[in-house]
């Protein structure tokens, strides 16, 4: 509620007990406001603003994720992949009508048929395994 007082009225209000009250606890309540202020100028910016390091948790609860490096290598293709590779172009020849996902669908089934000596990098039972051939180590 905010009562508009004339300045006579103000005045009068001021200079009486109860105004010198009131203007004594603003007097307190501010210089308590400005130990708090200086206080926290002091304390903040360092813990409040400072950017978290790589691995720190961020106000969210994430952690900060570390900047890729553009001119890193990358790694090498996974057996499987180079597997995908090299059938793609035979069961497409199959499945002349068949969209992309189901000739992909295929190659995964027969990825699974393989034993796990047939699906490292290299062994198999192929005549090109045989020869020495292999996928390519990158």
């Amino acid at each position: 509620m905010t009562v508009k007082l004339k300045t006579n009225d103000r005045e009068e209000f001021l200079n009486s007990e109860k105004g010198a009250e009131l203007v004594l606890a603003l007097s307190y309540i501010s210089q308590g406001l400005g130990g708090l202020t200086a206080f926290l100028q002091e304390s903040l910016p360092t813990a409040v603003h400072a950017p978290p390091a790589v691995g720190e948790e961020t106000t969210n609860g994430r952690k900060k994720r570390k900047k890729k490096d553009p001119e890193a290598p990358k790694r090498p293709m996974s057996a499987y992949f180079l597997y995908l590779n090299d059938h793609r172009d035979e069961v497409s020849k199959q499945m002349p009508d068949a969209p992309h996902k189901n000739v992909v669908k295929e190659i995964a089934n027969r990825w699974r048929e393989l034993t796990d000596f047939d699906k490292q990098v290299g062994a198999g039972s192929d005549a090109e395994w045989s020869a020495g051939g292999g996928y390519p180590q990158s």
